[in-house]
């Protein structure tokens, strides 16, 4: 990275969450200072505490448990496909050396086999890698070490980008982009890369909250605020929804909606993503949503300053 780059680059420094406070707290004053319980406020606060602490130990552990499973399931997965290509390619070894010449079309055939769990090897590696760097940005967010490159860049560029790669990547799946006709560019000055994977984590978690026969709408608008203009970018899906009263817990480090199942695909991930968008949104002086509707679906989004326009 150059020093231009460089001086760009921005480690910042993020409080710790109100969570993560009364967690330290409730460890430097243990229960047992001789306040009996009920017995005044500084016993319920020291009573609040320790379910605090114990609430989060479980969500830990829980998290820890869902990890395994889901960092063991791909390696699953791809031995299983790298031992179906030995055979397939031992059988075609075979075939090639018994026969003087072989049929072009029957050869296509063999190929085309071999080459179909080869494919789907180098899918969850993909899928593997992902979920390690979201692990890995977690940790950065939390450390407030999380780079964020700040410079001139393209929104309508970043969610084109975003939906097609989504679109090749779930090909039955129907995703509209609606963007304004008289905008072919809206300039911020943002992260791209970090703005393109808050968007993927929207993208995510509208197909795997809804049916794949229903359409994922992606919106982008540039809104009126009191003192400045800024774009916001809109996910809705038609899936299941969400309760009025968990809406402000899913953007917490693996919290899932509970009764809520996954409705496209057999993974519900490490629940990582809606955390990491508000996370990447945020520090780019932005804001994310989100509007519910059980039942019905549910409508994410998320703005983002405009870039000051040369005087």
């Amino acid at each position: 990275m150059g020093s231009s780059d460089a001086s760009q680059a921005r480690n910042i420094k993020h409080p710790q969450y109100p969570q993560e406070q009364m967690v330290l707290q409730a460890e430097k004053e243990p229960a047992a200072q001789g306040v009996e319980s009920g017995s005044s406020p500084e016993a319920e606060t020291i009573q609040q505490l320790e379910q605090t602490l114990l609430k989060t130990r479980k969500r830990f552990e829980s998290f820890i448990s869902a990890a395994g499973h889901e960092l063991r399931t791909p390696l699953t997965t791809i031995k299983g496909n790298a031992q179906l290509a030995l055979r397939r390619l031992e059988k075609l070894r075979r075939k090639v050396g018994q026969q003087e010449q072989i049929d072009a079309s029957t050869l296509g055939a063999d190929l085309k086999r071999l080459q179909q769990p080869l494919d789907y090897i180098v899918y969850r590696v993909n899928e593997q890698d992902k979920m390690i760097s979201d692990l890995l940005d977690v940790s950065r967010v939390q450390s407030g070490k999380i780079s964020i490159v700040m410079r001139p860049c393209n929104l309508v560029q970043i969610v084109q980008n975003a939906v097609q790669n989504t679109h090749e990547a779930a090909m039955d799946r129907v995703i509209d982009l609606t963007v304004p006709e008289e905008e072919s560019q809206i300039a911020i000055h943002a992260d791209p890369e970090r703005v393109e994977q808050a968007l993927n984590a929207l993208l995510s978690n509208a197909m795997k909250y809804s049916m794949p026969d229903r359409p994922i709408k992606v919106m982008l608008t540039i809104e009126e605020r009191e003192a400045s203009r800024v774009a916001q970018v809109q996910v809705q899906d038609y899936g299941t929804g969400i309760p009025a009263d968990e809406l402000e817990n899913i953007w917490d480090i693996s919290y899932r909606v509970k009764g809520v199942e996954v409705q496209d695909g057999s993974s519900v991930g490490l629940g990582l993503g809606l955390f990491l968008c508000r996370a990447l949104i945020e520090r780019q002086q932005g804001t994310v949503g989100v509007h519910s509707v059980p039942g019905e679906g549910s409508l994410f989004w998320f703005t983002l300053p405009l870039a000051q326009e040369e005087s």
